[in-house]
C-alpha cells in the first residue's frame, strides 16, 4: 500500500520510506495479514446508523486509501458525525500538518464539552 499513490506523506524524505519499510518488516507476517484482512474485509457501513454518539471526521482531501466520498457517507450515515476536511497531498494529515489536526480536535472536543457544560480539554 505505501506505493500506491495519496497514501502517505510526500513531504517526508526517503530516509523516512527506507525506515518505516525496516518498522513493517518488523512486524510478524500473520499480524500484517490480519490487518490486511481488517482493512478489505470487515464492512462497517450496515453499523454506521446505530452510531448515537458524536463523531468527528477529520477527512483527508487527497487520500486514495479513504477517498472524500468514503468520508462524505460516513458523515451522512452516522447521526451526530461531523466532517472537517484537511488539506492533503495523502492519507496521512497527522504526518503531513500535525497542528492543524490536533487543532481540530481540541476545538471539536471544546465544542463537545460547551454542549454538556463539562470541560473535556485540559486547557
Amino acid at each position: 500500500m505505501a506505493k500506491q499513490p495519496n497514501t502517505l506523506p510526500v513531504s517526508r524524505a526517503k530516509s523516512y520510506y527506507d525506515w518505516l519499510l525496516g518498522e513493517t518488516s518488523k512486524t510478524p507476517a500473520e499480524g500484517l495479514a490480519d490487518y490486511v484482512i481488517f482493512l478489505t474485509e470487515i464492512e462497517s457501513r450496515p453499523y454506521l446508523k446505530d452510531i448515537k454518539c458524536p463523531m468527528m471526521i477529520l477527512g483527508p482531501t487527497a487520500s486514495t486509501a479513504c477517498p472524500k466520498a468514503e468520508s462524505e457517507f460516513v458523515k451522512n450515515k452516522a447521526e451526530q458525525a461531523s466532517l472537517v476536511w484537511a488539506e492533503s497531498l495523502g492519507h496521512e494529515i497527522f504526518a503531513e500538518r500535525l497542528e492543524e489536526c490536533i487543532n481540530v480536535v481540541l476545538e471539536c472536543l471544546r465544542d463537545l464539552g460547551d454542549k454538556n457544560k463539562t470541560s473535556l480539554v485540559g486547557y
